[in-house]
């Protein structure tokens, strides 16, 4: 967290360094997450294939929706103990408290109200393309900087406008992850085209069949594969959100200049 310390890649390192010490944590954030990628995924899925025929499938897609919703909210308090698991890694080399699971109410609320907010305009600004890439940023930030802000509309949306620092260094950290998950995505897809080869030399299993399923021609096959790499990415994107915000505060209240201090003191 020192001065000399910077950039998304920095960032990424950070994030690499915490995440490989919090292997419960991580599993809890997918655990939390996975419900809810999933039925996203399949409502996707469902309203692409209905197309126009979706409003005479009314009453399916809208227990669909409430149970994506529900997921949704619980995997918001996953995120909300893996960040905070995720800042005490930053910040120390000691283990995690098992108490670092017991959010309070009080940052749940803020990340709620935030996140509530966010969610809404993204789905609104679906198609305007930049907007939404504007608000995948707003949601990473809100888990992070909003908790501290508690209850609210606009004191968690300020938090997150505060913390959020410079806004090229967070497009420079997106674009990192887009790649990444860009090749997290190809890996997957050819694990599984491994796995399938193997089950039919190995296995006797009819690779005509399955051929079909795992193949970039089936909408669902890709919606799970993307959703597969997003979780595959997400603590790694979660820390290194975490390393930014609490870079920028650092810097806000000169504690940066204390650590940078002490640290030119030691090595003197």
């Amino acid at each position: 967290m020192t001065p000399r310390s910077g950039g998304a890649l920095s960032l990424v390192d950070d994030a690499t360094d915490a995440v490989s010490r919090m292997g419960p944590w991580v599993g809890l954030l997918w655990i939390t997450a996975l419900p809810a990628r999933l039925l996203l995924a399949l409502l996707c899925v469902r309203l692409i294939e209905l197309g126009s025929e979706s409003p005479g499938y009314g009453h399916y897609l809208s227990r669909l929706s409430y149970a994506a919703l529900g997921a949704w909210l619980v995997s918001l308090w996953g995120r909300q103990a893996f960040v905070r698991a995720c800042r005490h890694a930053l910040e120390s080399e000691r283990p995690l408290a098992g108490s670092v699971w017991r959010v309070p109410l009080r940052e749940l609320a803020g990340h709620l109200s935030a996140a509530l907010v966010i969610e809404l305009l993204f789905w609104m600004l679906l198609l305007t393309f930049v907007a939404p890439v504007a608000l995948f940023l707003a949601a990473g930030l809100a888990a992070v900087a909003s908790p501290r802000a508690g209850p609210g509309i606009w004191k968690p949306l300020r938090a997150i406008a505060e913390s959020s620092g410079s806004l090229f260094l967070l497009l420079r950290l997106l674009f990192v992850f887009a790649l990444a998950l860009l090749v997290a995505a190809i890996n997957l897809h050819f694990l599984f085209g491994a796995g399938l080869w193997l089950a039919g030399g190995v296995a006797g299993v009819d690779r005509s069949t399955w051929g079909a399923v795992l193949s970039v021609h089936n909408p669902l096959y890709v919606v799970l594969i993307l959703t597969g790499a997003g979780l595959l990415l997400e603590p790694f994107w979660l820390a290194a959100l975490t390393a930014h915000v609490e870079r920028v505060r650092a810097r806000e209240s000169g504690d940066d200049l204390r650590l940078w201090f002490a640290e030119l003191r030691a090595k003197a």
